[in-house]
């Protein structure tokens, strides 16, 4: 499931891209609403599950605290979810020149057309599946690799290196597990402290342990067991 986040001080606005994407998309996506910067930065990053894949937001807000700036926020939030796609929109073209500090995907100027919106939802989506291809680099040796993401089943640590478990093959890379984390995708849950599983390749769970479609075991900590599943059901939702 994609997650959306709208936000718009103008609620009527949220409401009618609300409706369009409901209309174009159905349950595909999730959508979350907000109506200023600031609970628009709460609602992405209050809990890691409900981190937005694609933000689309105004340029500019009129607030209680005067004018703020939805370019400012959207920076915040992708500079700690890089993979988050922003989508501008504004009624005010001199704006125009400012949304480029965010990177985004795609721009829109209101009135807000369907066809446009689903265009830049369309290229959204594309560039988040290019990202879930892709792949990480890792060296051992002196020797650089290649390592395609989704063919990492899950990672094991073994004392000072750490072992992929592949479709193919194994490898044996040395690193610490927190800085492989850091380059792999949201699929991939740390379910102990010597383990990394990718999400796509779990087959079932229990309290003690996730099973893979290959049938091997990962053991689950105690204590990570209550984010385990959250993460593991939400998963299994998308």
């Amino acid at each position: 499931m994609i997650k959306v986040a709208l936000c718009d001080d103008e609620r009527n606005i949220v409401f009618q891209l609300k409706k369009l994407i409901e209309e174009r998309y159905g349950r595909s996506f999730s959508i979350m609403t907000a109506y200023s910067p600031e609970e628009m930065i709460g609602e992405c990053q209050e809990m890691h599950h409900k981190m937005a894949d694609i933000l689309i937001t105004d340029i500019q807000f009129e607030t209680e605290n005067g004018q703020q700036s939805g370019i400012v926020a959207a920076k915040k939030i992708q500079d700690r979810y890089p993979k988050t796609q922003i989508i501008f929109m504004t009624g005010h073209l001199e704006y125009a020149t400012e949304i480029f500090e965010a990177a985004p995907s795609y721009f829109l100027l209101k009135p807000i057309e369907k066809e446009h919106l689903y265009k830049a939802l369309d290229k959204s989506i594309a560039k988040l599946q290019h990202e879930g291809t892709k792949s990480i680099r890792m060296e051992l040796k002196g020797t650089v690799e290649k390592i395609p993401v989704n063919e990492i089943l899950y990672v094991e640590n073994k004392g000072r290196n750490l072992l992929v478990h592949m479709k193919e093959k194994d490898k044996r890379f040395h690193m610490k597990m927190g800085e492989l984390e850091a380059k792999l995708p949201p699929c991939f849950l740390r379910s102990h402290q010597s383990y990394l599983v990718n999400m796509d390749y779990i087959r079932e769970f229990n309290r003690k342990e996730l099973i893979l479609q290959n049938n091997v075991k990962i053991p689950i900590s105690r204590t990570k067991y209550p984010v385990t599943k959250e993460k593991i059901m939400l998963h299994f939702d998308k």
